[in-house]
């Protein structure tokens, strides 16, 4: 899912020497062998390495639903579209029809701030450790620098393939 994030919205953005996705996952309907859900809020950060700092030069949000089919042949899945809300005056609007009976669960996690921070905080910090950089936090323009958590590899977030 993560290559998938990557090829699918960071041409949006300048080249940056790192691009790390994140995804809080909202509901997955995972019945239809042909057309798999997940709903959720997919987003791409690209950085620069300042030292042991990754510096965020660009990146953006992608609230919405992934759609993916299971692979048969060889046991895994292919992810075929992705439908997202719109910007603007139609976002609730669109936001209600994707994610239908999800709308509710999907407003809460985009309200939680600290929760998208953490999830955000958590999967750099996998991404370090299963590169083996020497990485201490990462940094937002203007603001301060973030200290990186221990990794988590009992987080489906260590997994970034």
């Amino acid at each position: 899912m993560y290559k998938f994030i990557i090829d699918e919205f960071s041409g949006d953005y300048e080249k940056a020497e790192v691009c790390i996705p994140c995804v809080q996952i909202v509901a997955e309907e995972m019945e239809d062998p042909e057309d798999n859900r997940v709903y959720g809020i997919f987003s791409v950060f690209n950085y620069n390495l300042n030292g042991d700092i990754l510096e965020c030069v660009s990146g953006g949000v992608y609230p919405g639903v992934i759609h993916v089919k299971k692979d048969l042949e060889n046991g895994g899945y292919v992810f075929t579209k992705a439908e997202i809300v719109e910007d603007g005056t139609n976002y609730t609007e669109s936001a209600k029809k994707i994610f239908g009976d999800h709308y509710d669960d999907f407003e809460k996690l985009s309200a939680d701030d600290k929760a998208g921070e953490e999830t955000r905080a958590q999967i750099i910090a996998n991404y370090v450790a299963a590169n083996d950089l020497k990485i201490s936090a990462y940094q937002d323009y203007g603001w301060d620098p973030v200290t990186l958590p221990e990794e988590n590899i009992d987080s489906f977030y260590s997994i970034l393939d």
